[in-house]
């Protein structure tokens, strides 16, 4: 089940992956969530379908292929391709939407319940379709997911405010890891300003960018990739000295779970092979255990203050989108 639910790539149209054994999903009250997505199914925008008779199909699709009667959390996917832009620029540090450039990012309090166009209309009207499937008892929770963080935060304030009613959940990938955290600076906005029950961040790896062979497709910009390459290898010339030492995946997971752990975050990994299953198992031991060897925060120190002098610390990639 481990090797066919985490895909090593996001590639789409994605492959039946809900389609398993109904003994393999088998949930305990307290125990196991089934959490999924909907609205995304392609790389194109008519491969959206974010209406509610998309949504309520998407959900029924799920309930079959997972042979439950309801799922926990569903998400309304990769918003920032649907939703108005708004914003000051689509790449680098945004950190300044919290403060000095708020109005630039639609993010003022007088803003709070402005629907910018078309866009926002669709993810408004996805969400009140997976809230009629709440109140039937279908879907637990009601969230949405993305990459961009001032368009979630955006989003979510704005459902708030157009609906009366906080989403459940929201979360975003690749903003909690060692190249870029900038989700701990924006999780008290989902939680204060949006009301948002819960935060949750993806991919410590930030998509396979923190690894030794990052995925050709990886959306990047080439300032961050070569400094990644660069801190690998000079992480790999130490620990060779050393004789020892951790791997500087094994570092990636170990920051971004004990960041998680001290913010109360859930945290999503996706892993492509049993042994990064077993090795993401030992890690995450180790921290919520307290007994991550001490010389790993070393380790993990350089390669942030690295990160720092080349100018990539807390950057962000371009936002996808289609326009």
């Amino acid at each position: 089940m481990v090797e066919r639910l985490d895909a090593p790539q996001p590639v789409y149209p994605l492959p039946p992956i809900e389609q398993i054994p109904d003994e393999e999903i088998d949930r305990p009250e307290a125990g196991k969530q089934i959490i999924t997505k909907c609205g995304r199914y392609g790389n194109t925008r008519d491969d959206f379908d974010l209406t509610r008779a998309g949504v309520h199909a998407s959900v029924a699709r799920s309930l079959s292929r997972l042979h439950t009667d309801y799922v926990d959390v569903v998400y309304v996917h990769d918003i920032e391709f649907i939703a108005d832009v708004r914003a000051p620029r689509t790449a680098g540090n945004h950190l300044s939407a919290l403060g000095s450039e708020r109005e630039a990012y639609g993010l003022e309090e007088y803003q709070a319940g402005q629907v910018l166009g078309k866009g926002d209309q669709e993810v408004l009207g996805a969400i009140e379709a997976l809230r009629e499937l709440q109140e039937e008892g279908i879907v637990r929770k009601v969230g949405i997911s993305g990459y961009p963080l001032p368009t979630l935060l955006r989003i979510a304030i704005l459902v708030l405010h157009t609906t009366g009613k906080p989403l459940d959940i929201v979360m975003s990938y690749s903003h909690l890891n060692l190249q870029n955290r900038t989700f701990e600076a924006f999780k008290p906005a989902l939680l204060e300003r949006a009301a948002v029950k819960q935060g949750v961040s993806a991919s410590p790896f930030s998509m396979g960018l923190l690894t030794p062979k990052p995925p050709t497709w990886h959306p990047a910009s080439d300032e961050i990739k070569v400094a990644v390459a660069k801190a690998i290898a000079m992480h790999n010339e130490r620990i060779g000295r050393e004789s020892t030492g951790p791997t500087f995946s094994e570092l990636a997971l170990g920051y971004a779970f004990g960041q998680a752990l001290k913010a109360h975050t859930p945290t999503v990994v996706g892993l492509g092979r049993i042994e990064d299953v077993h090795t993401c198992a030992r890690v995450w031991q180790h921290v919520e255990s307290g007994n991550l060897p001490i010389e790993w925060q070393t380790h993990i120190e350089a390669i942030t203050h690295y990160f720092e002098a080349e100018n990539v610390l807390d950057k962000c990639w371009e936002n996808p989108s289609f326009s």
